[in-house]
């Protein structure tokens, strides 16, 4: 008999200690699966926050350039971050509109109308019309110069 006695506490010590693995294990995976959803939320937020500060730059250049269609004889030089929150980025003209475009961790692609389709770039000497294909700002030179020449914007990048 206490050969039975001996079996049976044995198997409540073990049945004991696989209950308390299987709770371990269930608070375990709720934790793990919290902060995976806490990291999700932190990187959407930071998606978030790089597409603001986008979108911010890019309503900034297109008032500048609207400025300039208003005006005659406006001049301003405009600057261009390097990145945009660490990665690089295009910004282009064309049919009257303005685009930026950039990757981190998605690919973020920015559109936002001009009061005019009548811009040309200027890059080098050579003269690009921005009606007739899509044309690209050097943002790496990271200043331009916005000019208004007799109602036509100009876009020095030089």
């Amino acid at each position: 008999m206490k050969d039975t006695g001996k079996l049976i506490g044995s198997s409540r010590k073990g049945q004991v200690a696989f209950e308390f693995l299987l709770i371990y294990s269930f608070f375990i995976f709720v934790f793990t699966a919290t902060l995976y959803i806490l990291s999700q939320q932190a990187i959407q937020q930071q998606i978030y926050a790089e597409g603001m500060f986008a979108r911010e730059f890019i309503v900034n250049f297109a008032n500048e350039i609207n400025s300039a269609t208003l005006v005659n004889g406006y001049e301003k030089n405009f600057s261009f971050p390097n990145t945009i929150n660490s990665a690089p980025y295009s910004v282009s003209i064309y049919n009257g509109l303005i685009r930026l475009n950039y990757t981190t961790q998605v690919e973020i692609d920015l559109i936002y109308p001009l009061a005019t389709n009548n811009i040309f770039i200027i890059r080098n000497g050579v003269t690009k019309d921005t009606t007739t294909a899509e044309r690209s700002v050097g943002v790496s030179d990271g200043r331009i110069r916005i000019v208004n020449e007799g109602g036509t914007v100009v876009i020095y990048d030089d």
